[in-house]
């Protein structure tokens, strides 16, 4: 079986594909049907075992415990992500959304923020929490600091992944629901919600042969194309014509 990046976004395939599950038989491996479960991919050979006279369906799956040398994170856009854990249920941007949490809108957002975290009233909150000795307060010990210590955006960006995180890390008395993200997650979510772009996730190369058949495949090619036949024509018709004429004009002798 084979495995593909596909860009949900973009509608395109990123990246060319790679082989996840072998056949170890010379034949009859070929896939007849491949079903997602709750707990992991199930597929099924298209002939059966030749010794059990069987046909065995066989799952892949991920086992948190095992050690694994290699761990794939999914990068999705942080508007992908935004949509994904419900974000907009709340919270409106971009003229649409929910109401019942503040408005994420640029480049209000920003300012807001970063007036929030260089108030004294902030600072003083932040040496109160370091006092509690319950959690998350304990954990994000180290986290509000590094808030603290940033300066401009990075600081609002810190503020806003530590926030998505727990966000009770910083407001014992926060209330919006902990989603469950990674931290990588919240850096993609922070990134669209101070630029409207997840930066996390460079775009996808295309090779020099998808190019090239890109641009014949394109209509503005083919637009080209006819342009230019056609004005070639009208050039060759034109000097058929000067010439037609210049022939059948009657010569002088000296």
């Amino acid at each position: 079986m084979l495995g593909l990046r596909y860009d949900v976004e973009t509608h395109r395939v990123v990246t060319a594909p790679k082989s996840f599950v072998r056949f170890r038989r010379a034949s009859g491996g070929e896939v007849s049907g491949v079903a997602l479960g709750p707990d992991g991919l199930y597929f099924a050979a298209i002939l059966p075992n030749p010794q059990a006279e069987t046909t065995p369906v066989y799952r892949v799956a991920f086992d948190a415990g095992a050690d694994y040398p290699h761990r794939l994170e999914l990068k999705a856009s942080g508007s992908s992500l935004f949509q994904q854990y419900g974000c907009r249920a709340c919270h409106a941007l971009d003229d649409a959304g929910g109401t019942s949490g503040p408005d994420l809108d640029r480049p209000a957002l920003e300012r807001r923020i970063q007036d929030r975290l260089a108030s004294p009233e902030y600072a003083q909150r932040v040496e109160e929490i370091a006092r509690l000795e319950q959690e998350p307060f304990v954990s994000y010990a180290d986290e509000r600091q590094r808030v603290l210590a940033a300066e401009g955006r990075e600081q609002v960006k810190l503020w806003l992944e530590y926030r998505l995180l727990e966000p009770r890390f910083d407001d014992p008395g926060a209330t919006i629901p902990k989603v469950g993200v990674t931290p990588g997650q919240a850096g993609a979510i922070a990134d669209y919600l101070l630029t409207g772009e997840f930066e996390g996730a460079p775009p996808p190369k295309v090779a020099f042969s998808d190019r090239v058949r890109n641009t014949l495949e394109s209509k503005r090619f083919a637009a080209g194309i006819v342009a230019g036949v056609g004005f070639a024509a009208a050039t060759f018709a034109l000097l058929w014509l000067v010439r037609r004429r210049t022939n059948q004009r009657p010569r002088t002798s000296p």
